[in-house]
């Protein structure tokens, strides 16, 4: 219906004027009922006269409207394309971030596949063949019975007990910082999103992995790791059986890290 307005609308317009003008000229000879057989000279200057001392003011009318009109139309195009413009924009940029995300989705489950690799290839320095959690079942079980004064004693068997699979464990250790880290960083994913990710690591801890990372984090080289256990709570999969009873205190770590 409005673009009917739009289609015919100037259509009335023109035919009321010409309505407007036929009129004035039936009131002019049919009403005023000028003699034509005066001059014929000044008869047509009075009707120029009258013509357009009527007809002037009514078409200055018509042209401002028409003129109003048209500056609406334009300004309304102008709106249009602004309109178009943005939600152009909106998408491009709805585009970009599904590009992005899906990027480093990418990266994210081909670091997570290549941890669950060095997780795997963890063992002794004298063994061939890596067993991954049983070896760090083998590491960390005598720690559950250690007999130890204090938690920095439990902590030097703990290093003490690393040293024959640190070579291969430093790598796992560094490829699952690298992606909390990643993570963590990005810009493009909101506290949502990260979580999202972070549960999805930490789906992938079995609990000796976390007991194991209970005991790096509160090691010096270990302090780094602190902060993401404690921010994004790594600790969720956290067995207390597989820890020794003298470390109570846990000087790096808050109550998040277990949520």
């Amino acid at each position: 219906m409005e673009n009917l307005i739009k289609k015919y609308g100037w259509i009335g317009w023109a035919c009321t004027a010409v309505v407007i003008m036929l009129l004035d000229l039936y009131i002019y000879f049919s009403r005023l009922n000028p003699s034509m057989s005066t001059d014929l000279t000044a008869t047509w200057g009075q009707f120029g006269d009258y013509m357009g001392g009527t007809l002037n003011p009514i078409l200055s009318f018509f042209a401002f409207v028409f003129l109003v009109r048209t500056l609406a139309l334009q300004q309304q195009s102008i709106q249009i394309q602004k309109d178009e413009l943005s939600l152009t924009r909106e998408e491009m940029k709805k585009t970009t971030r599904a590009l992005e995300i899906q990027n480093i989705e990418g990266v994210f489950f081909q670091l997570l596949k290549r941890n669950t690799e060095l997780l795997n290839n963890i063992a002794f320095s004298t063994s061939t063949n890596g067993n991954g959690v049983q070896t760090l079942y083998l590491v960390l079980h005598p720690l559950i019975n250690l007999e130890a004064r204090d938690n920095e004693s439990v902590i030097k068997g703990f290093l003490n007990s690393i040293k024959t699979i640190k070579v291969s464990a430093g790598p796992y250790l560094s490829n699952l910082y690298l992606i909390i880290d990643m993570i963590d960083k990005n810009n493009e994913l909101d506290f949502v999103d990260k979580n999202k990710y972070i549960d999805i690591v930490k789906s992938q801890l079995t609990s000796w992995e976390v007991a194991f990372l209970f005991y790096y984090g509160q090691c010096e080289e270990g302090f780094h790791f602190a902060y993401f256990i404690n921010k994004y709570g790594l600790f969720k999969n956290y067995d207390p059986s597989l820890i020794n009873n003298k470390l109570t205190e846990y000087d790096h770590y808050d109550a998040f890290a277990f949520k």
